[in-house]
């Protein structure tokens, strides 16, 4: 326990950093990321001698735990950051093979970049095979506007077959615990989110509860969610706001939500939908790739997503499209792995890659 009163700043400071190493080979990353920033943010008495070292290690981390959660944007940024902070540490340091973290960051930077070129690529314009028996991939003609809201329809309608009891999965009770929740999901499992507000929500129920609280406190509670202290700035923020303009209420407008600390359009959209029922787009990761793979949308402009998907289906349908896309994209569609052969919108996406059944 590396806070353990009898530890002196430096067994403390070796302490957090070993258990980063033990978090991370766990495949623990956020853990790994929470230890070695501690570390960063309280060095022992005479400082960090490889400061810049344990900084490539957090941002190794962080863009590991992006890897695994298919976001490929986030993890790309964050190993290009680490690798010029790693490098001049080769061939060793602090027990650890540099060379080989180096090797791997690169090797990772390859294959994200692999997986986007072939996410970005227009295959409508790749011919069918014959249908022999071999893979094919869907050929899509150049779409009207009208033709592709037919197609957005057909779609959004499938995945409500296929997914009857889509719905948020951030357990809530009121507007407030899902605005908190949404900004504790940044970055983070809405699992892991799930297991730690049940304890916030005891300690903070309401937004005077929070805006009172002491910053240090808030940030312990959802320490396990990641970026705990940004996190915290931004909980408080948006509760005193709330409290001090609003009442203690949660606002119910678009513009009065995004003018809270931490919150943006998607976040804002996920309370109006599900709490207010007013219809909106949640465009995250699942929502950026999934349409630009089904040929919807085009680029990763979320507000640019947001508004073409808006034109495409009503509006009554937009939340919960959301919900099943989501959904879809965490369950079949899955970045580095997409089951296309289960899928059911096979014959509607133009990226689909599926084994073909032989004419009879």
């Amino acid at each position: 326990n590396p806070d353990h009163p009898y530890f002196t700043d430096e067994a403390k400071a070796k302490a957090r950093y070993r258990q980063g190493v033990l978090a991370f080979n766990a495949g623990d990353f956020y853990a790994a990321h929470e230890h070695w920033e501690d570390l960063w943010s309280d060095p022992p008495a005479g400082g960090l001698a490889d400061k810049t070292f344990i900084q490539g290690l957090i941002q190794l981390a962080v863009g590991c735990f992006h890897l695994t959660n298919d976001n490929l944007n986030g993890a790309r940024g964050l190993l290009a950051k680490c690798l010029p902070k790693l490098e001049p540490y080769q061939p060793a340091q602090r027990g650890l093979d540099v060379t080989l973290l180096v090797t791997f960051v690169k090797q990772a930077q390859e294959q994200v970049a692999t997986i986007q070129a072939c996410a970005d690529f227009d295959w409508s314009h790749v011919p069918q095979l014959p249908t022999n028996g071999r893979l094919s991939r869907q050929a899509v003609p150049r779409e009207s506007t009208a033709r592709k809201a037919e197609r957005a329809v057909e779609i959004n309608g499938w995945l409500a077959r296929e997914y009857p009891d889509a719905a948020c999965a951030l357990v809530h009770n009121s507007a407030y615990q899902l605005l908190v929740a949404t900004i504790l999901s940044a970055q983070c499992t809405d699992k892991r989110v799930n297991l730690v507000t049940p304890a916030f929500f005891a300690a903070y129920p309401n937004a005077k509860a929070l805006a009172e609280a002491p910053l240090k406190a808030i940030a312990e509670v959802i320490r396990s969610t990641g970026f705990y202290n940004h996190k915290a700035k931004s909980l408080q923020g948006m509760a005193r706001q709330v409290v001090e303009q609003h009442g203690g209420r949660i606002p119910d407008t678009m513009e009065a939500l995004t003018r809270l600390p931490g919150v943006g359009r998607k976040t804002a959209n996920v309370v109006l939908g599900n709490v207010f029922g007013i219809p909106g787009l949640t465009v995250d990761t699942h929502m950026i790739r999934l349409n630009n793979l089904l040929g919807l949308v085009q680029g990763k402009d979320a507000v640019k997503i947001e508004q073409t998907l808006m034109k495409l289906l009503p509006p009554v349908e937009w939340t919960m499209y959301s919900h099943r896309v989501i959904e879809h994209g965490r369950t079949v569609c899955i970045a580095r792995r997409p089951r296309c052969a289960d899928c059911v919108l096979n014959e509607l996406c133009p990226s689909a890659l599926a084994p073909v059944k032989p004419a009879s």
